[in-house]
């Protein structure tokens, strides 16, 4: 009766190891997403490391698939459609990510050393005069003043 069952359960083998590899690529594109809002690099960088999974995985799965079947090759015309999507994603994020790291570095190290935002507020065109936004001045005024310290 095993025996029966084994023959069976292969192709559902098959196709849990395709959806594995279409959830990678999914999961990729996501990280790299969210990486511009929230997480930056390391974030973009596991995105990386999802489609990286997917490609290693869709290799080993096609390989025990027939090749020469045409739902084979359509399927997997779609996961490398679905996987091209996923790396552009992922080199636009980490493109993009590396640039505002690169850029707002000095910037942000400037800012922790002395505990002032003026550099960060020059750096967006921000008037960081306290006066401006109407203000005292006075450092004894918390909340009007430029520093980071108060």
């Amino acid at each position: 009766m095993e025996t029966n069952n084994q023959p069976n359960q292969q192709p559902n083998d098959n196709m849990r190891q395709v959806q594995s590899v279409t959830n990678m690529y999914r999961a990729g594109a996501i990280c790299a997403g969210i990486s511009l809002l929230f997480g930056g690099v390391f974030l973009a960088a596991a995105g990386f490391i999802c489609v990286f999974i997917g490609m290693s995985r869709s290799k080993a799965a096609f390989e025990r698939l027939n090749a020469s079947s045409s739902e084979t090759k359509r399927l997997l015309k779609a996961l490398n459609a679905s996987r091209n999507i996923a790396l552009v994603v992922c080199v636009i994020a980490m493109a993009l990510n590396v640039y505002a790291l690169v850029v707002l570095w000095p910037v942000m190290m400037e800012v922790m050393n002395s505990g002032s935002l003026d550099a960060l507020y020059q750096m967006f065109g921000i008037s960081g005069d306290p006066t401006a936004a109407g203000g005292t001045g006075n450092i004894g005024d918390a909340g009007n003043t430029s520093s980071v310290w108060g």
